[in-house]
C-alpha cells in the first residue's frame, strides 16, 4: 500500500507581507518543507498520515486561522501520486563555479561531459535541489568558505544538497533536520553521494559544540530567532551563511545581525531572495 500524506493548504485574502511567519508555524508542527504561491495567496505542505498526524494538523490549522488565514483545506494524496510527477523538471544543472547537480535517476550519472563536482540527489519530500535561488545562493558560498577540515553545520538540510557541498570539499559536517521525510532522503543521498556526514534528527541546534561555518536555508522569522544560538555556536571569526530571506526583509536581517555583533562578509542577491554571509568577531 503506497504511503498517504495530507495535504495541508492555507489560504489568504491576499498576499502576506512576510511568507516567513507563516512558514514558521508550518515549521511548528513539524512541517519544515513548504510551498508558497501569491496569486491566489496560498502556502501549503504535506503531513505524513501517522499516529501524531491528526493531533499536529488540527494544532495548525488552529493556528493558521488564528494568524488571519480565511480557510484551512485537507486533501489526502498517495505518495505515488505527487512524489514522481515533478522529476521531469528536474534536469542536471550547474551550479556556481565547481558543482553540477544530477537528479539520481537520470541517465548519465557519471557527468562525463563535466569536470565539476557531481552531486547526485533525489529530494524526495526535501526540500533542495539547486533550482531555487536560495539554493544557488547558498551552494556558492560553500564553495567560497569551506576549506579542508572546516569544521561546517548545516541546519534544516532538507535533501543534504548543502552538507553534501561542504564534504565534497573537505568539511567535517554535522546537519540537523527536523521533519522525518526530509531526513530520510538526506540520508539517503549521503550515502549515494558516498560522503560521511553526521545526521542529527532535531530542530535544535548541537550543544557544546563550536562550527567554523554555519549554513542556514530557511525563511527569516526563523532565522531570527536562531541569531543568539547561532553566534554561541560559532567560533570566533566563523562565518555564517544565511539565506532564504525576501529582498524586504534584508534591512532587518541585517540590523539584528550588528546587535548579535556580526560583520556582514558579504551579501549576495538573486531574484528577490538574499545571502548573506556573517562573520563573527
Amino acid at each position: 500500500m503506497n504511503p498517504v500524506w495530507q495535504c495541508v493548504r492555507a489560504s489568504f485574502d491576499a498576499k502576506p507581507e512576510d511568507w516567513s511567519a507563516v512558514h514558521e508555524l508550518f515549521e511548528r508542527c513539524g512541517c519544515a518543507g513548504t510551498v508558497e504561491c501569491d496569486s491566489p495567496a496560498q502556502m501549503w505542505a504535506y503531513v505524513y498520515e501517522d499516529e501524531t498526524a491528526a493531533h499536529r494538523i488540527e494544532t495548525l490549522r488552529r493556528l493558521l486561522l488564528e494568524s488571519g488565514a480565511v480557510k484551512v483545506s485537507l486533501d489526502r494524496v498517495e505518495e505515488q501520486n505527487w512524489a514522481e510527477s515533478w522529476k521531469q523538471f528536474f534536469k542536471p544543472r550547474e551550479v556556481g563555479n565547481r558543482f553540477l547537480i544530477v537528479p539520481s535517476w537520470h541517465d548519465d550519472l557519471s557527468g562525463s561531459a563535466s569536470d565539476r563536482i557531481r552531486i547526485v540527489l533525489d529530494p524526495g519530500q526535501a526540500f533542495g535541489t539547486g533550482d531555487h535561488p536560495t539554493t544557488r545562493l547558498a551552494l556558492a558560498a560553500v564553495e567560497k568558505y569551506v576549506q579542508k577540515g572546516t569544521a561546517m553545520l548545516d541546519i534544516g538540510t532538507g535533501s543534504g544538497i548543502l552538507s553534501i557541498a561542504g564534504a565534497r570539499l573537505g568539511a567535517n559536517v554535522c546537519a540537523t533536520e527536523m521533519e522525518p521525510a526530509a531526513a530520510d532522503a538526506a540520508d539517503a543521498n549521503f550515502q549515494r553521494n558516498n560522503v560521511s556526514v553526521e545526521l542529527l534528527k532535531t530542530d535544535g541546534l548541537p550543544e557544546n559544540r563550536t562550527f567554523d561555518l554555519i549554513v542556514s536555508n530557511i525563511f527569516t522569522a526563523t532565522l531570527l530567532r536562531l541569531m543568539p544560538i547561532v553566534h554561541a555556536r560559532l567560533a570566533m571569526n566563523g562565518v555564517w551563511i544565511a539565506t532564504g530571506i525576501i529582498e524586504a526583509n534584508g534591512e532587518e536581517m541585517q540590523t539584528a545581525a550588528l546587535k548579535w555583533q556580526f560583520e556582514t562578509d558579504e551579501r549576495e542577491d538573486e531574484e528577490g531572495w538574499v545571502m548573506f554571509a556573517f562573520r563573527k568577531r
